[in-house]
């Protein structure tokens, strides 16, 4: 079977899979977990100004042989261009609560629900340093720990920690930069099959990127959990741990 890829989202770092890594160790034999560049090590990323360039620099983290993606938030979004420019390195495509950035970036432009969802983006893209600056969490706490009581003290300090360095900060900032910005438009013909894995009642994600990913890959599968949470790997890591392998199992 293909290895597994775990690459988390924004503002996160790889401790997100802290639960649901052990649930699919069990059922397979060879994991990656993959961190997003400049998040939670020394690399910068201000210079990389476009996804193909911060693409690239992701793909050469990742294994050399195909494998099943798997990409929670900026994490997924990335995995779709990574799986239309490099369509050998990802045999599976799986999404958790993650849309291609041209229907984010539309979706934000045209409707005011998902513009309001977003605001916290359009913050941190406009001054990273000064909304999270050193030691001030309280903007962290409120839209990454709102509705997700069940982290660990640990994870919660990871962050913490995380967010307090400078280059990370930048980072983010321009993480947002290219989700707000960025020009570039996901076709989406993939050879791979692909995994759309959604909360009912996602805070920062709603209906219509939805509907808009639906109507898009209509030909792949499409799972919504009964959950307002986001982070569907922390708060329903036995239920995604069941989709992820009935799904892949299927297609072995």
């Amino acid at each position: 079977m293909n290895p597994l890829v775990l690459v988390h989202g924004l503002p996160d770092n790889s401790g997100t899979w802290e639960k649901l890594y052990p649930l699919l160790a069990s059922k397979f034999s060879k994991i990656s977990i993959v961190g997003l560049p400049g998040i939670g090590d020394s690399e910068s990323i201000l210079d990389c100004c476009s996804f193909d360039e911060l693409s690239d620099r992701l793909v050469l983290r990742l294994p050399k042989e195909p494998s099943i993606y798997i990409g929670h938030d900026f994490g997924g979004i990335l995995g779709t261009v990574i799986a239309e420019k490099y369509p050998h390195l990802i045999s599976k495509l799986v999404l958790i609560n993650a849309p291609t950035p041209d229907i984010l970036r539309k979706t934000i432009a045209n409707d005011s629900d998902q513009a309001a969802r977003s605001s916290y983006a359009i913050k941190i893209q406009k001054d990273p340093i000064q909304i999270l600056k050193k030691n001030d969490f309280a903007f962290l706490k409120y839209y990454l720990f709102k509705n997700e009581n069940k982290l660990s003290d640990v994870y919660k300090a990871s962050l913490e920690t995380m967010w307090s360095d400078t280059l990370t900060l930048e980072n983010i900032g321009q993480y947002y930069n290219l989700i707000l910005n960025s020009e570039l438009k996901v076709v989406g013909n993939f050879n791979q099959s692909l995994n759309q894995i959604w909360s009912k009642c996602d805070p920062f994600l709603g209906e219509v990127v939805k509907r808009e990913m639906r109507e898009k890959f209509h030909s792949n599968e499409f799972v919504e959990i009964q959950s307002e949470s986001h982070w569907l790997q922390k708060s329903n890591p036995e239920m995604l741990t069941e989709i992820i392998y009935s799904s892949i199992k299927l297609k072995s």
